[in-house]
Formats: C-alpha cells, sequence, structure tokens
C-alpha cells in the first residue's frame, strides 16, 4: 500500500481511494509536514502562520478549499525526530469501509498547513474483537504542511461501539512512520 504523507497544518480532505472511485470530503482538524532525508525534519519552504479556521469547509484566498475536521478524535503521527497531533476528527461508517479524517486538509497541497491524516479502512473488527489488520484502502498525512508518499503501509484498528481506534505504519524513504488514531463514528 502506498499513501501519501503530509507533515503540516490544517489542509481539506479529498479521498479518492485506489480501485474504488470513492471521493470522500470533510470538515476538521490539522495536519503535518514531511520527513526529511536527514533527521527527521521536514523538508522545504517554512509553512505560513496557521489560519484562524472555522469548523467545516472553509473557502480561503485563491478559492482553495481547506476542511478543518472537529469531532471527537485525534491521530498521532510519529517520524524520527519527533511526533505531531492531528486533533479534531470525523469518522463514518460507510458500508464495510470506515472512513476516519483528522486535522486540517488543504486542497492545495503547495499552501497547506499543520497536519492532517485521512484513512478509508476496510474490514475492520467490531465490538468484542482485538485490534486486527485492516485493508487500508486510502491514506494521506500531512505534517508540518508537507505531503509525502508513505510506502509498505498496513493498519490494525478495532470498532467497539462507536468508538474507532488502531494504528498504521509504514515508511518514508528510509524512516519508519508511525500512526495512532482514535475517533467517534457517526
Amino acid at each position: 500500500m502506498t499513501g501519501r504523507l503530509r507533515l503540516g497544518r490544517p489542509a481539506p480532505t479529498r479521498w479518492v481511494a485506489l480501485g474504488l472511485g470513492v471521493l470522500l470530503a470533510g470538515c476538521a482538524g490539522s495536519t503535518p509536514g514531511s520527513p526529511g532525508a536527514e533527521g527527521g525534519e521536514p523538508t522545504g519552504p517554512p509553512s505560513a502562520e496557521p489560519l484562524a479556521l472555522e469548523c467545516g469547509l472553509s473557502v480561503v484566498d485563491g478559492g482553495q478549499e481547506v476542511v478543518r475536521y472537529c469531532g471527537a478524535g485525534a491521530a498521532r503521527v510519529t517520524v524520527p525526530g519527533g511526533s505531531y497531533d492531528a486533533e479534531g476528527a470525523e469518522c463514518r461508517q460507510r458500508g464495510e469501509f470506515v472512513t476516519a479524517n483528522f486535522g486540517t486538509n488543504y486542497s492545495n497541497d503547495e499552501a497547506a498547513q499543520g497536519q492532517y491524516v485521512g484513512l478509508l479502512l476496510g474490514g475492520v473488527p467490531g465490538a468484542g474483537a482485538s485490534p486486527a489488520k485492516v485493508r487500508l484502502a486510502g491514506l494521506e498525512v500531512t505534517v508540518g504542511g508537507k505531503r509525502q508518499q508513505v510506502a509498505a503501509a498496513t493498519a490494525t484498528a478495532r470498532l467497539t461501539g462507536d468508538r474507532l481506534e488502531g494504528t498504521v505504519s509504514g515508511r518514508v524513504g528510509e524512516d519508519a512512520v508511525s500512526i495512532e488514531f482514535h475517533c467517534t463514528t457517526a
């Protein structure tokens, strides 16, 4: 599974699940930047100061769409050199899949800020089950305003009542990346 790791601030969320052709849009949170080749520091130009955004969809300068997720939940992205929190969530069960969006998602990668994590999970076990390996059908991560490719990603998760919790692990270049997440599903 290959996804995009985006390390930075709030960004609007759009998902096109590979092989599913599903477009998902949400409202909330913030996104982190990407680790560099040395020392895990974010690469690229510095991110702009975070925008003060309302929950949900906002349209900012130049017509860029930004979605800030504000529901119960959070994701923590850990890369060499530190951890980044994407606060706020929107998680929904849609048939056999669960969509989970954390932080803030920007439609324009070049202007992204903060932290964002977006997941599309299939086969999530229900109440009473231990966390188990699930199908990771979509993954997008932004840390420090930078979006990067996450390779060899795997996920574990479970639903207990309306609470989704789990982990994702993968690689950005030679660096290990891990994500812990939890949210309340609608």
